[in-house]
C-alpha cells in the first residue's frame, strides 16, 4: 500500500499528463483530414519545369525572435519606456 504523499505524487503525475495528452488528441482530430493526403505523393511542377513526386507535410518552423514577430504579425515598438 502506497503511503499519503506517494499517493499524492502519483495524483500529480496523473494530472501534469492528462493536459498534454489532450492537446495531441485534440491535433490528432483536427490534422486528421489531411493525413490522407500527407501520405501519398502527388505529381508537381517545380519552378524549372519539371515535373516532381512530393509529399506534403506540416513541419514546425524555427525562426529568429524578429521573424517570428513578423509572421505572426505582433506590432512591435508601442509600449512606453
Amino acid at each position: 500500500m502506497l503511503s499519503f504523499s506517494e499517493q499524492i505524487s502519483a495524483a500529480k503525475a496523473r494530472l501534469q499528463a492528462f493536459p498534454q495528452q489532450l492537446y495531441h488528441a485534440c491535433l490528432e482530430i483536427v490534422y486528421s483530414p489531411l493525413k490522407p493526403y500527407m501520405n501519398t505523393w502527388k505529381a508537381v511542377q517545380c519552378p524549372d519545369g519539371h515535373f516532381r513526386h512530393a509529399i506534403f507535410s506540416i513541419r514546425p518552423y524555427i525562426a529568429d525572435y524578429p521573424e517570428q514577430v513578423l509572421l505572426a504579425g505582433i506590432v512591435q515598438g508601442w509600449c512606453p519606456k
